[in-house]
């Protein structure tokens, strides 16, 4: 990727936000934790990246939701520089792989820059990308919104960014002769708003600790040695 702008640069046929953007992805560590400042920059690459490569399953009506491959085939297809599938049809040009890594990085840092202003602060991913856990009726006031989450596009901690879809329960199971298991979940156990077990798994969860999971093997195994819900009658 990085290659593509140098190689450019030296043909002169490179403009400064790609110079720029490549310079900052060049600090980015590759992970997407909240205080990163560098993985906006490469998640609206990679749209762009996408939306350029595919334009010709989008047909002539260019919708924006019509079904691509995914990362792993974009990974592939980087190992090809002349394939026709990097042609960008909305040019007079003959794009190759990296006149088309080139476009896409100065379209992204041109588009994160007029929307969050220079490399800063603004940058950080706990700033744009959050989870919304809502009610399960979606009563008002009763979800938790805005979560900063660690989270990106083909990590184990999905999200689609405007926060109202993404991985909610989650769970490891190690599939050994004695099975054991570990998981979380986003809110509580309990369902009462007031209480302080409303809400309390939050914290492991966005964080993506999880946390030993029971297998009882018979009822008496079931019995909880903290805590017991008595039923009676009405009378």
């Amino acid at each position: 990727m990085f290659d593509a702008v140098a190689r450019a640069s030296v043909m002169g046929e490179v403009d400064t936000a790609a110079v720029r953007g490549a310079a900052l992805l060049r600090e980015w560590d590759g992970r997407f934790t909240p205080e990163n400042e560098r993985s906006v920059l490469y998640d609206v690459m990679m749209e762009e990246l996408g939306r350029r490569t595919w334009d010709e399953l989008r047909g002539a009506t260019n919708v924006r939701r019509a079904p691509t491959p995914g990362s792993t085939v974009l990974a592939q297809l980087m190992q090809d520089a002349d394939s026709p599938w990097w042609d960008d049809r909305a040019t007079p040009t003959r794009e190759t792989r990296d006149s088309l890594l080139v476009a896409s990085i100065g379209a992204a840092y041109r588009r994160v820059v007029q929307r969050y202003g220079p490399p800063g602060p603004r940058w950080q991913w706990s700033r744009i990308r959050t989870a919304t856990i809502n009610h399960m009726l979606g009563v008002p006031g009763l979800g938790r919104s805005r979560i900063p989450m660690p989270s990106g596009r083909g990590t184990l901690s999905p999200s689609d960014g405007n926060g109202s879809h993404g991985a909610s329960w989650r769970f490891v199971v190690e599939l050994s002769p004695e099975v054991r298991a570990w998981g979380t979940y986003p809110g509580g156990q309990s369902g009462n708003p007031v209480s302080d077990r409303y809400d309390d798994r939050l914290p492991s969860w966005t964080a993506g600790r999880l946390d030993t999971l029971r297998f009882p093997r018979s009822a008496a195994e079931l019995a909880s040695p903290r805590a017991a819900l008595t039923l009676h009658p009405e009378r």
